[in-house]
């Protein structure tokens, strides 16, 4: 990892997420995650150039992480350290709606990082306002709050009314 770090100047956006490597090995890190195809395996916690392809940070997802605050999520904890030799650099991640939070991206506007990623509605973060509001089809709807903006965007029918 330290010659990928080293190695691949990134661009401007940056992508994190998770990857399991198929693995019939049992031993003290084999996950099972039942929504990948071979659902046994070493999960790893990755960052990816987007422009390259190119990985440029990740680590193997081993248990409990003794570093990590205890009010502090999982995820938040992984996107920062994936992100740590990239801050003050004004790049851009982009995650899915596991890794993104409110916190989250204060944290790394604070660094100034920017975060860029879907959020579900359910997340306590997400305004009452905009959980309620059944939304038109390919509608749009902008929150702010102090720093940050919440687009509401509604791509597909919601068939679960």
């Amino acid at each position: 990892m330290n010659n990928c770090c080293t190695c691949c100047k990134p661009g401007v956006f940056i992508t994190i997420d998770v990857q399991l490597f198929a693995s019939k090995a049992r031993g003290p890190f084999t996950q099972f995650m039942a929504s990948k195809p071979d659902r046994f395996g070493q999960k790893y916690w990755l960052a990816v150039d987007k422009e390259s392809k190119y990985l440029i940070n990740g680590f193997l997802y081993v248990g409990k992480d003794e570093t990590r605050s205890v009010n502090e999520r999982v995820s938040d904890h992984v996107v920062m350290q994936l992100m740590r030799p990239y801050f003050n650099k004004g790049r851009n991640v982009t995650t899915h709606n596991y890794f993104t939070s409110v916190k989250l991206a204060t944290q790394l506007k604070e660094k100034q990082t920017s975060l860029l990623g879907t959020v579900n509605k359910i997340r306590r973060a997400v305004p009452l306002s905009s959980r309620k509001v059944k939304e038109e089809l390919h509608s749009c709807k902008h929150y702010k709050s102090g720093d940050i903006t919440l687009t509401a965007y509604q791509g597909k029918v919601n068939s679960m009314c």
